[in-house]
């Protein structure tokens, strides 16, 4: 990790390939929300589900036997089924008909991620994550030139990054005096839009009820510092399945178990992501502190000792070798499958 306490030398011989840890596993998924959900259709539909796009105005009778109402097409349709599994994201319909409450925790910090093409000169299998001043950055490489770049600041600083010239102001902010040839950013290109968001944590004690089960963010999200998100929602995704498979027995008390595994899950996922913004995004004197030694005045120096302190022992790991993503595709946000 380039970084403020890190010697870029020593950052580059820390590095470690993630495509030597694992036999058969070439690395890092480098691969944008869009495209992950598009491959999910249509392995879905693949697998024989219908799969229906662009629904809207969707309502839920649940219970033993649920009904699924929603408009496609200008045409009302009303489906029953044995079970409702809510996918819908952090505004989830279902969990708000349900009634399960969403706990949160209070955002520390806001991050924006913006697409980028034309920034050949970044190595195309190196990932480098790392901290400087008031800014915590991620450098996420994918194919021909194209890299996904994320800042994330203190949530005190709200609206640093708005207006008209938010674009240009967010590559600016990648000339960092700790990433070698930071020059190179300037030759970037904007490929999607720059928006920021809270960093937060969420869950719910019990994500099912009699007629549904709720899996991914609908469920509760993890503080994406730590970039769990997929993760979280692909190891639900297996267990719900394994219990449906299981047996015939499709109440909520066949999700008791379900709850309990992600609620614990969660929480150790809160714990480090609380460990990952003390130590890469308090941006403070103190917070510098801690991590490397300082100048008198509290400002980072760059220390001979880095690779052993706290924050590189942290990010130690963060330039390494990513999977490429396949061609951009589009995805219709909403969509049922049945």
């Amino acid at each position: 990790a380039y970084d403020e306490v890190t010697d870029p030398g020593q950052a580059e011989a820390a590095a470690a390939p993630l495509d030597h840890m694992l036999p058969g596993v070439s690395g890092a998924l480098g691969v944008g929300h869009p495209e992950a959900c598009e491959a999910l259709t249509q392995a879905a539909a693949a697998a024989g589900a219908t799969v229906i796009r662009g629904v809207g105005d969707i309502d839920l009778e649940l219970g033993d036997t649920p009904m699924v109402r929603y408009e496609h097409d200008d045409v009302a349709y009303e489906l029953r089924c044995r079970l409702v599994v809510g996918a819908d994201g952090r505004m989830s319909a279902v969990r708000r008909r349900l009634g399960i409450e969403l706990r949160q925790t209070r955002a520390r910090t806001l991050c924006g991620g913006m697409l980028v093409e034309g920034l050949h000169a970044w190595p195309a299998d190196q990932l480098s994550i790392g901290t400087e001043g008031d800014l915590l950055y991620f450098v996420f490489p994918r194919a021909n030139g194209r890299v996904r770049l994320y800042l994330l600041h203190d949530i005190a600083q709200k609206g640093r990054f708005v207006g008209p010239d938010r674009e240009a102001e967010f590559l600016a902010a990648f000339g960092f005096r700790c990433i070698p040839g930071s020059e190179m950013f300037h030759a970037a290109r904007p490929a999607g839009p720059c928006a920021f968001y809270p960093m937060n944590d969420s869950w719910t004690d019990q994500p099912y009820a009699a007629g549904a089960v709720l899996i991914g963010d609908a469920a509760g999200w993890n503080d994406p510092i730590i970039g769990q998100g997929l993760a979280i929602a692909l190891r639900d995704v297996r267990i719900v399945t394994d219990l449906l498979r299981r047996g015939s027995d499709w109440s909520a008390a066949a999700f008791v178990g379900y709850g309990e595994e992600r609620r614990e899950r969660m929480r150790r996922l809160r714990v480090a992501a609380q460990v990952r913004t003390h130590l890469a995004a308090t941006f403070t004197p103190a917070g510098a502190a801690a991590v490397g030694p300082t100048t008198p005045s509290g400002k980072p120096t760059r220390c001979s000792a880095a690779p052993s302190s706290s924050r590189c022992w942290a990010q130690k790991m963060c330039l390494l070798r990513p999977s490429l993503d396949r061609k951009s595709t589009r995805l219709n946000s909403s969509h049922i499958t049945i």
